[in-house]
């Protein structure tokens, strides 16, 4: 059966139904007589729309990775039936067009940014150490005193994920899964001690991010929170429009229901900030 009809029967019942029942991911490609030496991220999680695979993605219909919902270890997913795809999705293009380049002055001395020129090629979570260093984090978001050092890495999780404000009744279960989240700090803004979760990207090559990304960072770490804590969602991107100088493109996102669609930037608070190498580092 050629990988292309892979998703058929999925799409019909997500049709019919509005979503498909949880399936397990290796299982499920078992079935279909489908072998696969790519990752399943790759099919369950895509980073954008264009990463959406091509039949969902000409059907209306998006694919949330699930964990293990509910039984055993594996990994289960779930194709849910959408009246438009672009809610699904954050495009870089409206975060560009609601930014506008200025210069930024550290509010660190040269010798802390220092190190960070050492490493030319920095990785993402280096980027977001810099950012956060050299303060530009804390102006972008009005974090009123210096944020705390950010924890990061990739765990298991579970929450329930509610796809789109569609279907209002439809709730998935997100069993015992993996998230990556790449930072997430403390700090107060406008008097009120808030998390911050950021997802970081380069903006090269990105067309933009999908919202269940961002959303199940956010959804992983409200499941941990033992007290009420204000939580903000963040889009981080960062290019070198020249060489010695790197961009970084804040974007608060607003979440104010719990349906992973109702996700949007907060236009109004997009910031981008160059920082010249002349500053330090």
């Amino acid at each position: 059966m050629p990988s292309q009809d892979l998703f058929s029967p999925l799409i019909v019942e997500a049709h019919s139904h509005g979503y498909s029942v949880p399936r397990e991911w290796q299982a499920y490609l078992r079935t279909r007589g489908i072998s696969t030496t790519r990752k399943s991220p790759e099919f369950l999680a895509p980073d954008d729309l264009t990463k959406l695979n091509s039949q969902l993605r000409d059907a209306n219909c998006m694919i949330f990775r699930l964990g293990a919902a509910g039984s055993g270890s594996k990994t289960h997913f779930s194709v849910v039936s959408c009246m438009s795809l672009e809610d699904q999705f954050i495009s870089n293009q409206t975060v560009l067009a609601a930014s506008s380049d200025q210069l930024f002055f550290p509010i660190v001395p040269a010798r802390e940014l220092f190190s960070f020129g050492l490493i030319p090629n920095a990785t993402e979570n280096g980027l977001i150490n810099l950012a956060l260093c050299a303060g530009i984090i804390d102006e972008a978001l009005g974090i009123e005193q210096r944020a705390t050092l950010p924890a990061r890495g990739n765990s298991l999780y579970s929450f329930r994920v509610c796809p789109s404000s569609e279907q209002q009744n439809l709730a998935l279960e997100h069993v015992t899964g993996q998230v990556e989240i790449d930072a997430v700090f403390l700090g107060k803004q406008s008097g009120v001690d808030t998390i911050f979760v950021v997802e970081a990207k380069r903006l090269q090559g990105r067309r933009g991010i999908s919202k269940a990304k961002l959303g199940y960072s956010t959804l992983a770490v409200q499941s941990l929170l033992k007290f009420p804590l204000k939580v903000q969602t963040v889009y981080l991107l960062f290019d070198r429009p020249a060489p010695d100088t790197i961009r970084f493109i804040v974007a608060p996102c607003e979440w104010n229901t719990k349906f992973i669609s109702d996700m949007a930037v907060d236009i109004s608070k997009v910031r981008s900030y160059l920082l010249p190498a002349s500053f330090g580092f």
